[in-house]
């Protein structure tokens, strides 16, 4: 019986990384990179939703369909230079600016059809349920957005007086998830550094020259370099939570919120191994027991002591997609039972899709609930493909060109929405204004540039989602 319930647990852990990375918790908050400049700093997210410069995506596909095929996004990662302001001084927002520029020269389009995601405008700070969603959506968040810039200038904390920098950024546990997912979906090639001087951004993605002021610095010009693996290691990062010494030991470490979507990620990775993730998986395979950690160290009133994190998770997953795609013909059966399960902070399932944000978590139970394992739990050997979306998300051999949102949208569905996006953009705008990587294939009517084609406005204040 308690063998049969362990291997219930895993299998539930299992299926849970996998619907962790499928859908968005919280609602993805973007600004245009137009009205960031306008707005001179880095300000809370209630504040500029108050002003109406945000935008609310509330889904995944809602997402591919209103944003990735019509817009440049990208995701500014960095840290906070005071306890309780990101940017006291203002230097990372200048960096920011600099850098959104930059990124509008290489894609050859204006400002207000590039939208940002910054922690503190993306995520709701006065309610704590409701940011806890989305810093727990932080490695889904990263790895949908096109590109990914890390923001890193030389300068002090204003509260320690210790150097911030690309050294200190690299130090930092979240900051090392946001680069791992980012990486995991996408590759390095549209990973930047920005840290405020004139940076080396290919100058073939420019046009053989660099725009006056570029400020992208590729993030691994050689490609995935041990230095680079050694950045992705997420769980050897420092944490505050661990600093702080988990509220005497009465809380989570931060570690164990992270365990899911990480193991999520590596779902992918793995089970296109011989296709798109080739390279990625090369670049991880020597390296898992220190990127997915059996355990780590918990530290509360002076003490230290060792606690589940993967456990067996990362062996049974391998298993499992396996068995999975050899219709269960390979190998001994695993005795998935008498393995360990990951940290039972993860146990819960996230909230399954289409579950609307508010009043419904509050009686979900603790955490988001049990309920996104909704469609149960098969005992045969392919019960990872039990999932209606896991047969596409873990086919292997997939095409190298197949871009990394094809994980999460139905590869057909996706190739519909590129050829209804025809030059790349809706607007009516000249196909040559795109980047080369934008969709081209098959030919549609652009679409007249209305309030139709842009993101939904937020909604009024009082049906805010809280």
């Amino acid at each position: 019986a308690l063998e049969r319930q362990a291997e219930a647990t895993i299998k539930k852990q299992i299926v849970s990384a996998v619907d962790a990375l499928k859908e968005i918790q919280a609602p993805l908050a973007l600004i245009r990179a137009s009205d960031f400049l306008e707005i001179g700093s880095l300000q809370s997210h209630e504040a500029l939703r108050d002003k109406g410069v945000l935008h609310f995506v509330d889904t995944t596909s809602q997402f591919i369909e209103t944003v990735f095929t019509r817009y440049v996004t990208v995701f500014f990662s960095h840290q906070w230079l005071a306890f309780g302001d990101p940017d006291p001084r203002g230097e990372q927002y200048a960096v920011m600016v600099k850098a959104a520029r930059s990124i509008a020269a290489l894609e050859k389009v204006p400002l207000e059809d590039i939208f940002l995601w910054v922690d503190v405008i993306s995520i709701l700070q006065s309610c704590r349920s409701v940011q806890t969603l989305a810093i727990n959506s932080l490695p889904c968040f990263a790895s949908l957005l096109k590109y990914f810039v890390t923001v890193c200038p030389t300068v002090k904390h204003a509260d320690t007086g210790a150097v911030c920098n690309k050294a200190s950024y690299h130090e930092r546990c979240w900051c090392r998830a946001e680069l791992m997912s980012f990486w995991a979906r996408n590759g390095t090639e549209r990973m930047f550094y920005a840290t405020g001087g004139s940076g080396a951004a290919r100058r073939s993605e420019v046009g053989g020259e660099e725009p006056e002021g570029m400020a992208l610095e590729p993030m691994a010009p050689e490609g995935v370099t041990e230095s680079f693996v050694d950045a992705i290691k997420v769980f050897h990062g420092s944490l505050s939570c661990c600093r702080l010494g988990h509220a005497g030991g009465t809380a989570c470490c931060d570690k164990e919120e992270l365990m899911l979507p990480m193991l999520g990620l590596y779902a992918e990775i793995y089970a296109k191994r011989d296709g798109a993730c080739k390279r990625i998986n090369d670049a991880i395979e020597g390296h898992l027991d220190e990127i997915f950690p059996r355990t780590f160290e918990y530290c509360a009133n002076g003490t230290t002591v060792q606690k589940l994190l993967f456990g067996d998770l990362v062996t049974v997953l391998r298993h499992d997609i396996d068995q999975a795609v050899a219709g269960g013909r390979t190998g001994r059966p695993l005795q998935i039972g008498k393995l360990q399960q990951g940290t039972s902070k993860a146990a819960d399932a996230p909230i399954p899709h289409g579950t609307k944000h508010g009043s419904k978590h509050a009686s979900a139970g603790p955490r988001h609930g049990v309920g996104g394992v909704k469609h149960g739990l098969a005992t045969n050997k392919s019960w990872l493909l039990r999932r209606s979306s896991m047969s596409s998300r873990w086919s292997v051999g997939a095409s190298p060109d197949v871009r990394p949102v094809g994980s999460i949208l139905d590869e057909g569905r996706l190739a519909q929405l590129r050829r209804a996006a025809g030059s790349g953009r809706l607007d009516g705008a000249d196909a040559t204004s795109q980047s080369s990587d934008r969709s081209t294939d098959g030919e549609a009517e652009a679409e007249p540039k209305d309030e139709a084609a842009k993101l939904p406005k937020p909604p009024p204040l009082e049906q805010e989602v809280v």
